[in-house]
Order: structure tokens, then sequence, then C-alpha cells
């Protein structure tokens, strides 16, 4: 290459590396600390963009503010203060990153929630008013996790006809914007495969390039665990879709026909593809609730039979109010061999930058 080509190259990864710090220059640029002053002549001006200045005039200082901004935008995106865990835990989970291990993203309902579609539990209840079932018992019983049970009984009162033409009207429909999803980034953060429970196509529509293939649980097939070793661009929709009846998981009467009625059955598809992918990698739910769901019923048999050859998992999680509520959580959590990154109900941008 020409010495003219490398001054361009090198110029153009300068432009790269400059880019990529754009969200801490606005931090540099309004330090009244910092200050830039241009002589010329007689008369001086202060510069306002001052990472600007630092970056071509004083590249070594450039380094230092921006090492320094980097801990301050992370302490304070972390909420540090707030989750005295949180930045020893996302350490944990960059350094899996940095060394190429592979981390298996487990996306839920939270996930779509910026593009448009409601949450699930704000879904269930919401059926369950237009079921006339009592509000206040319905609420309860839905943060404690009891999904499956209301789920059955809203759809006994509505008629399966009924809540699959009102899915489609809330989860499928002009006002959804899948561009709006966190879910955008995932191809650049993790490996190709990625696992849902979510019967929206939030995931499908945001992600590029697009999926090889779109695999469900209930098939009796190992195609997504191949793909997860080879490294190809799969989606496991582990519950299936809402219009695909022989492949749904909504109620309980369908969670116990596909997880096991009495206990785990592991001769079923479900719980034998989250077995290998629970013990083969590491795996980060996002947008999950994570409080009685009948996939972290498989995962912790696995804990129970074989923690010591369990690798780590994670979750970024809404913490609850209360904070004695959050410590019992956590110690859940840890039982399941799962590190939470916390972040405060309604904290999207925190959520997002995470």
């Amino acid at each position: 290459m020409s010495e003219h080509g490398k001054k361009i190259e090198k110029a153009t990864e300068d432009i790269d590396y400059f880019s990529r710090n754009n969200h801490l220059h606005e931090e540099i640029d309004n330090d009244e600390n910092i200050s830039i002053i241009i002589k010329k002549g007689d008369e001086e001006y202060e510069l306002k963009e001052k990472s600007k200045a630092l970056f071509y005039g004083a590249p070594v200082e450039y380094e230092l503010q921006i090492s320094a901004m980097k801990n301050t935008y992370r302490q304070k995106i972390l909420r540090s203060d707030e989750y005295e865990d949180n930045e020893q835990n996302y350490g944990k989970l960059i350094t899996r990153i940095r060394n190429k291990s592979t981390i298996i993203p487990f996306i839920g309902a939270g996930f779509s929630v910026s593009a448009g579609c409601p949450s699930w539990s704000d879904y269930i209840e919401s059926q369950a008013k237009k079921a006339r079932l009592p509000a206040q018992s319905i609420k309860e019983r839905v943060k404690s996790g009891c999904h499956e049970e209301v789920m059955s009984e809203v759809i006994e009162a509505l008629t399966m006809d009924r809540f699959k033409r009102d899915f489609e009207l809330s989860f499928n429909n002009n006002n959804i914007s899948p561009e709006l999803s966190p879910c955008r980034a995932l191809g650049n953060l993790f490996g190709k495969c990625i696992v849902t429970t979510n019967f929206d196509r939030v995931i499908e529509e945001s992600i590029y390039p697009p999926f090889i293939e779109k695999a469900v649980g209930r098939e009796d097939s190992g195609r997504f665990i191949k793909a997860m070793f080879s490294g190809e661009r799969y989606l496991l929709k582990l519950h299936g879709n809402i219009d695909e009846e022989k492949d749904r998981v909504l109620t309980q009467e369908e969670y116990n026909s596909a997880y096991g009625a009495d206990g785990i059955n592991w001769s079923h598809p479900i719980p034998w593809k989250l077995k290998k992918i629970f013990e083969c990698f590491s795996v980060i739910f996002l947008g999950c609730s994570l409080i009685n769901d009948r996939y972290l019923k498989v995962l912790a048999e696995l804990q129970k039979e074989q923690k010591e050859f369990m690798p780590d998992h994670f979750s970024i999680l809404t913490a609850p109010d209360d904070d004695d509520e959050r410590i019992k959580q956590d110690g859940f959590l840890a039982s399941l061999g799962i590190t939470p990154i916390w972040f405060t109900a309604g904290d999207w941008e925190a959520r997002r930058s995470q």
C-alpha cells in the first residue's frame, strides 16, 4: 500500500474510533472543569467542541478523559449507586463476551414493549378484564407468576377463536415498530442463535440479516441444537406461534403437555432442547420476568443434578420496588445459576444501554 493509501486508511480508522465514542463526547464538551483556549493575536477563544480538540491536538489527554468518562458513564448506566453488585456482574458478562464465549439470548415479552407490544402480564390482565374475571385477584396471581392458570381461565371464558382474533390485533398491527426494539442490537453482540418465548414477530422483523430458519420448541428435531454448535442463524420460537395450535404452548394444559404434568419429562422436545441449551451455553435472559416460568423449572432440575458442570447464566432484569424482595429474588436467581444486572422499572435508557 502506498504512503498516501496508508494515511487515508489511518484517517478512516481515526474517524471510526472517534465516532464510537460519540456518546461520551457530550460529557466532555459539557464538563466545566475542562477548558480549551485558542489564542489568535491578542484575542482568546474558548472551543466548545472540547472532545474534538483533544482528539486531534492532545491525543494522550483525550484517552485519559475518555477512560474517565467511560467509567462514569458505565456507573451511571448500571445505576451502581443503587444496585451495588451491578458493575461486577456486568464485568463478568463482558468478560465472557470478550473471550468469545458463546452466549445465547433468551428473549421474553419485555423486549417487544418498546416496539409497541403490550407486556405479557399487562396483556393477560387486559384479557382477564374482558373475560370479567376478578381484577384484583388476577393482578395478584399474575404478579406471583400464575400466568398459565390465568390464561386457561381467560381462554375458557372468551373462547379460543375470540382470543386468537384479539391477539392478532394486539401483537400484529400497524402501530408495532420492530425497529424500535432493542432486539436490533442482538446480532452484533451475541452469537447467531436466539431463543424466545414470544408469539409476536418483532425479533424476526428487527434483526438483520434475517434468520436462515425458524424452529418451534415442540417439533421433534435437533436442528436448532445443531445450528447452535455450527454457528448458523436460527431462531427458536420455544412456545410456538399463536396461529399454529399444534405448536403452541399457552394454557396450563398445553404447558403440561409440553413440559410434563408431574415434573419435567425429559423425553419431550422442549425440555430436551432446553437441557442442551442450558448445559452447553451461557444464556442471557432479556425481557423475561423470571418468576415462575416453566423453563426455569428445567434449569432448576439441571442445577440440582449437575451444578458443578453448569455454565454461568445472566439476566438484565427489572428490580422489585421493595429492596428486601429484590434480595430474595436475587437468592432465587443464584440458586438457578443466574447472575442478574438490575434496572429500575421504566428505566429504559439504562436497559437499552446495557
